[in-house]
Order: C-alpha cells, then structure tokens, then sequence
C-alpha cells in the first residue's frame, strides 16, 4: 500500500497535528505493534516516525494515546449495557456535552478536554463503561475492529473540540469513594 494513499497513516499524521500522541497496532487489533509504546504515554512521536511505523506495518491500526501527553480523556462505553448505563447516568445529569465520539466495534468512545492531574484509567464491570486517562489509549477512526467493523467519526474532532468532562465523570475519577448517586442508580 502506497503510504501517500494510506489511511490509516493519513489519520495518525492528523491525529499528530492536533497534538495527539499516536501509536501503532496489529491490523484489525487492538494492541500496540510496537514494543516502545509506553515511551508515548510521555512524550508524542514526530512525523518521521509515525511515517516509519506504518511503512512498516502499513495495514496497522491507529491507536491513540489518552492522557496528559494528548490532552484528552476518555469514556468508553461497551454494547447495548453501557448504553443502558449511561443512560442512567444522564437521565440524571443531563446529556453529555457536544464532544468527539466515535463508534467503536460494540460501543462508543466520547473524548473530553483533560482536566489536570493523573486520571488513571478503570473499567465498571457490570455497568460497561471504562474510562481511559493517563497511562491508557484507545483505538481510533479508521481503525478495523476485532469484529470487522470500522471505528468512524460520529462526531469529528475537526468539527467539534473536546469540551470539559461532565462533572458526574470527574467525581467518578477523584474521589476515593464510589459516590452515593452511582450505588442508587446500579444497586
């Protein structure tokens, strides 16, 4: 594949742009090709390397590095239960604010603005929703799913930016404590 025509590089080099940290991974896979990916939770690759990486690996998904070192955090909400969940959870609070969001092979992702801090990541087995902050990434538009899908844009991060996470989201991510509201809603 001619890396003037890839779009799985193409992408990466736009995920750079904005300021991004990017990071390879098998084809039709979601973990890393590369056996230095951790070294990208610290600092962004430039273009050369990103244009090494998928010369070498040109069918490579894109995956895309959450955290301080990208400026973003992430809500990944699996499948028909995570929808239910959150659901929930904005029946209470209200809708999530306009934000990029892409759906994934089961789900979706919705990226927000990081807000300061270390937000490490979790996963709320039961409810299927996770959350990928420092130390995490996740799998990005165009990338080809486990499942055969195709993670795309639902809504673009070139036509909307990631806004501030919900403060239900960040009281999740601070406290020590599981809040009350959270037990009330998934007793």
């Amino acid at each position: 594949m001619n890396t003037q025509e890839n779009r799985f590089l193409q992408a990466a080099l736009r995920y750079a742009a904005r300021g991004w940290s990017v990071i390879p991974l098998r084809a039709k896979e979601k973990k890393p090709a590369i056996s230095s990916w951790m070294q990208y939770q610290t600092e962004r690759a430039d273009e050369a390397t990103i244009r090494e990486w998928w010369s070498r690996f040109p069918e490579a998904n894109v995956g895309l590095v959450t955290g301080a070192v990208s400026g973003i955090i992430v809500l990944d909400v699996d499948g028909p239960e995570g929808r239910a969940s959150l659901e929930k959870i904005t029946g209470r609070f209200g809708a999530l604010p306009a934000t990029p969001q892409s759906s994934t092979g089961k789900g979706s992702h919705y990226l927000f603005r990081h807000p300061g801090g270390d937000l490490r990541n979790f996963a709320k087995r039961g409810i299927n929703l996770d959350f990928r902050g420092d130390g995490g990434y996740i799998v990005a538009p165009p990338s080809i799913h486990p499942n055969g899908g195709t993670y795309q844009w639902e809504q673009n991060p070139e036509d909307v930016a990631p806004a501030d996470p919900p403060a239900w989201l960040l009281e999740l991510l601070t406290n020590e404590q599981i809040p009350g509201w959270f037990d009330e809603l998934f007793q």
